[in-house]
């Protein structure tokens, strides 16, 4: 006679062993970033608000002098920013909080709403320690839309280093950062237009170190283009930033 399963092995659910053994990665859902209730460091008070509706972030600016600290290439990092525990979808309803001891891929995508009255970098990035103004402690890897008026752009951003490119026209940027136990490996980045064709694009190995069993952190902020750009007042600069994160075993 036939044997039927009576249970799974795994779940001890009964009908015998689930297919799959998980989620499907078949079709993966970006995650989208409201970053309202995330921790906020703004040591020079940049913003006045920040706010979310339809997945679309803004940021309300108040006024401030040019200063190199607050581009993503200076030696002192004081530019405001918003950061949370970066956390990878564990394939049952709960969130595992990634740490430097993981091997991870992070996927960002940043889409533009604003081109505000100075040249603003907003930016989508991993990090260390968000709190710290010191760039070698933050430990950053990212990717930055580029907002004048004309000519946007985008770029990736590495502890104190960018490389951007530029088109008019680019819909969507997509960036991919790549880490291993405690090494950051890679960030990619490549722009499309709305039909989903590339544009630009541009990758940077990084081969960072990081200490062990630190919780990693997710962060979004607003930097400027060089150290001669003054921060309107009043000026909105607005982004739907989204992300996705896959935590591998090995």
């Amino acid at each position: 006679m036939p044997v039927f399963p009576c249970f799974d092995p795994v779940t001890g659910a009964s009908g015998g062993s689930s297919g799959g053994g998980g989620a499907s990665l078949a079709s993966v859902a970006m995650r989208s970033v409201d970053p309202t209730s995330w921790a906020e460091t703004d040591p020079d008070g940049l913003l006045d608000t920040v706010s979310y509706a339809s997945g679309v972030t803004s940021f309300t600016m108040n006024a401030a002098a040019a200063s190199a600290d607050y581009t993503l290439g200076g030696t002192s990092h004081t530019f405001p920013r918003l950061s949370t525990p970066l956390t990878a979808d564990a394939g049952d309803g709960s969130f595992t909080t990634c740490t430097t001891d993981d091997y991870l891929v992070i996927y960002w995508r940043l889409r533009q709403y604003s081109s505000p009255g100075f040249r603003a970098r907003p930016f989508i990035a991993v990090c260390a320690d968000a709190t710290s103004s010191v760039p070698g402690t933050m430990q950053p890897f990212g990717v930055f839309s580029y907002l004048p008026a004309s000519n946007t752009g985008g770029g990736l951003w590495s502890l104190t280093s960018t490389e951007q490119n530029s088109n008019a026209n680019y819909d969507a940027l997509h960036g991919v950062g790549i880490y291993a136990p405690q090494r950051g490996i890679q960030v990619d980045m490549f722009g499309v237009d709305a039909s989903g064709i590339k544009l630009f694009q541009a990758d940077r190995f990084i081969n960072q170190s990081y200490a062990a069993s630190q919780d990693l952190q997710l962060m979004v902020g607003v930097a400027t283009e060089n150290g001669s750009t003054a921060v309107n007042a009043g000026d909105i600069v607005q982004l739907a930033f989204e992300f996705q994160v896959f935590r591998l075993a090995f």
